[in-house]
């Protein structure tokens, strides 16, 4: 009976961890967008998230921990891709989840924008994002070249280089917030660029 007492009350402990980290992420992206990176402090999140300040840095250690554990959010949302199914189904299902993250995550990749990677933290956290973004892509492309789908004339590492530069957030900004495309239409193209990537049998 102790034993599953204190089981119980280990699993509440974690929820109530959860719950505690959620609160905080949740009132510092919404500090983050309203007032900015630089200016937003750990004390003003605390506030927000009606906890003590010793809990946040408990929790995350810094803002840019902070920023990477909402990053990191974002990620584990996104769909598993499979590198068995067919490769056009494949590039449709990676350009419609890339168009999916954009959107959820507009608001932070705007805070890294207006931040202008001049705060140190940030940038830490811009690197990191761009290095675990590289490899994503350097796995994906690794399974094309498995499966000779590479187009004649194309290396591995000239593959990498332009899906890496496709996917960058720069590039959804730039179409859907200055050219003002819609989601749908930044899909369409992303994908139509993949696909002239890949071999196409005669």
């Amino acid at each position: 009976m102790a034993h599953v007492k204190r089981s119980y009350t280990s699993l509440q402990r974690q929820r109530q961890a959860r719950a505690t980290r959620e609160r905080i992420t949740t009132s510092a992206r919404r500090l983050f967008a309203q007032h900015g990176f630089a200016t937003t402090t750990m004390e003003d999140i605390a506030r927000d998230a009606e906890v003590a300040v010793q809990t946040v840095y408990a929790a995350f250690g810094s803002k840019r921990g902070i920023l990477l554990a909402l990053l990191d959010s974002m990620e584990s949302e996104q769909p598993a891709i499979s590198d068995e199914m067919d490769p056009i189904a494949q590039i449709r299902q990676w350009a419609h989840a890339a168009r999916l993250y954009f959107e959820r995550g507009a608001d932070l990749i705007d805070i890294v924008w207006k931040a202008g990677l001049a705060d140190p933290d940030l940038l830490a956290a811009w690197r990191e994002g761009e290095r675990r973004r590289r490899a994503n892509v350097e796995e994906r492309v690794r399974g094309w070249v498995a499966r000779e789908l590479l187009r004649p004339g194309l290396s591995e590492q000239e593959a990498t280089d332009i899906v890496w530069t496709l996917h960058a957030p720069e590039v959804f900004r730039l179409f859907v917030n200055e050219c003002h495309w819609s989601g749908e239409r930044y899909e369409a193209w992303l994908a139509s660029e993949m696909e002239a990537l890949l071999h196409r049998p005669a």
